[in-house]
């Protein structure tokens, strides 16, 4: 029998931004892959099982660490950190955040002071692009960062900071974000490289942590 009608297959043309994004979604999607799917908890520990266990051991310091962080002064207490269980690397990694952030570090045997390759980064940036927003919805949590706060995040990760001060310039940058500030540090663990490729076009990222599964990133 003969067809009735035929379609013509065209191909898809993508313009290079366009292109671009696609292809960084789904580099992030294929590595996201490779990490178990567990069903993430209130604190965000239910989504590291995948990681290595110094990334796990990372962000569980990191969250026991926002407990001696004063959001209201933006003032972190390292010694109560420090006896709170958090060891003194990972309780000065989150000291950089704060200090990134503009604020204080308190009861430190000795002052903490920023590493270079983070010092660099202290002034602020100018011209910012991209909107700073972190919302609840019906599949999980979306954060948003503009576009100075993501390089900056990016380059806190990369360099001396890692996980803990990521999280922690994070919170005390941005306030709303300390809601949900352990399901961020986890969430920024597994993604790892994947921000900087979902913040490339210059206008931030948002990223995403779902009810049940595990977290991911786009541009905005």
């Amino acid at each position: 029998m003969e067809p009735t009608s035929q379609i013509e297959a065209r191909p898809i043309t993508w313009s290079p931004r366009s292109a671009a994004r696609v292809l960084a979604s789904l580099a992030v999607a294929a590595a996201l892959v490779l990490v178990s799917s567990t069903p993430a908890s209130a604190t965000g520990a239910g989504t590291t099982s995948g990681l290595p266990a110094e990334q796990r051991q990372e962000v569980a310091e990191t969250e026991i660490a926002f407990a001696s962080l004063d959001r209201s002064s933006n003032t972190f207490d390292f010694q109560a950190a420090v006896n709170a269980g958090v060891s003194t690397g990972a309780a000065e990694r989150f000291a950089y955040g704060v200090l990134l952030a503009g604020g204080d570090i308190v009861n430190s045997a000795v002052p903490i002071t920023l590493p270079d390759d983070l010092a660099e980064i202290a002034p602020q940036l100018k011209a910012c692009a991209g909107t700073n927003t972190v919302s609840t919805e019906w599949y999980g949590h979306r954060v948003q960062m503009d576009s100075c706060i993501t390089t900056r995040v990016i380059t806190i990760i990369g360099g001396s900071g890692g996980i803990a001060g990521a999280a922690a310039y994070l919170s005390a940058a941005f306030p709303p974000v300390a809601a949900v500030a352990g399901i961020v540090a986890a969430a920024m663990a597994i993604v790892g490289g994947g921000l900087a490729i979902c913040g490339s076009n210059g206008h931030g990222l948002v990223m995403y942590q779902v009810w049940t599964g595990q977290p991911w990133c786009t541009g905005p």
